[in-house]
């Protein structure tokens, strides 16, 4: 259950805020960031829901804590 829920409700948080950390770090136009951080979103969003049952519960939890983390940070600098 704890992977199930780290592969949802983590892979989107994930998900999101490294969609709003490439928004503010990469130089393009409003609208093809727009297209080109939708498609990295659902690719790293399969890719953590695949990773996140592939190694145990509480290493996923950690990982995907910090890695949230560190987006919320290049958000808030940026």
């Amino acid at each position: 259950m704890a992977k199930v829920l780290a592969a949802i409700l983590g892979g989107y948080g994930l998900a999101y805020t490294s969609g709003a950390a490439l928004a503010k770090i990469l130089p393009l136009r409003p609208s093809e960031a727009v297209y080109l951080i939708g498609m990295l979103q659902v690719l790293l969003y399969v890719g953590v829901v695949i990773w996140i049952f592939s190694v145990s519960a509480r290493r996923a939890w950690i990982v995907l804590a910090l890695l949230i983390a560190l987006c919320e940070l290049v958000v808030l600098i940026n």
